[in-house]
């Protein structure tokens, strides 16, 4: 199926362009206390997490750098 596409995006003359929406939602989920708890979520200048707004509403962002986000990703 993904040789139909691209050969529609080829004819169509457009581009693909995945995103990652990578922020996850502050609340009583595990995702976001596993992140809290090994202190995954980028910071601001005061030291709090950074806070964003995505679809779910609030969320903080994983810092990429951190030596144990592929872990959290991959879990």
């Amino acid at each position: 199926m993904p040789e139909v596409m691209n050969k529609w995006l080829l004819e169509e003359q457009l581009h693909y362009v995945p995103i990652i929406d990578a922020g996850v939602a502050i609340g009583e989920n595990d995702a976001y206390k596993e992140g809290v708890e090994k202190d995954l979520y980028i910071k601001n200048a005061k030291g709090d997490y950074l806070l964003g707004s995505v679809w779910p509403g609030p969320v903080n962002y994983p810092d990429f750098f951190h030596p144990n986000a592929t872990g959290y990703w991959s879990d």
